[in-house]
């Protein structure tokens, strides 16, 4: 019976401690040439509507529109979807 109540406290200081080293990140393709930071996959993410893709909150580029806020991967994609609501 002790043994199992050992094997049972080393498999749960095992999976705190690993679960407590690892951490998991995403790289974007721009970010893997520009060696910009890792991405935390906690982290909340936004579609950028010129791009097709999802971003990150924290390094989007944001514009308020119609009591909407749009979120873009830069400024050149933001410059873009304020030209096509002109047109």
């Amino acid at each position: 019976m002790k043994t199992i109540i050992f094997l049972i406290l080393v498999y749960l200081a095992y999976r705190v401690i690993k679960s407590s080293i690892s951490v998991v990140t995403v790289r974007w393709p721009r970010e893997k040439e520009n060696g910009g930071p890792p991405v935390k996959a906690s982290e909340e993410m936004v579609f950028d509507q010129v791009c097709k893709r999802y971003i990150p909150v924290a390094t989007s580029v944001s514009v308020s529109e119609g009591g909407r806020v749009y979120y873009f991967c830069g400024e050149e994609c933001k410059k873009k979807f304020l030209e096509s609501l002109k047109a």
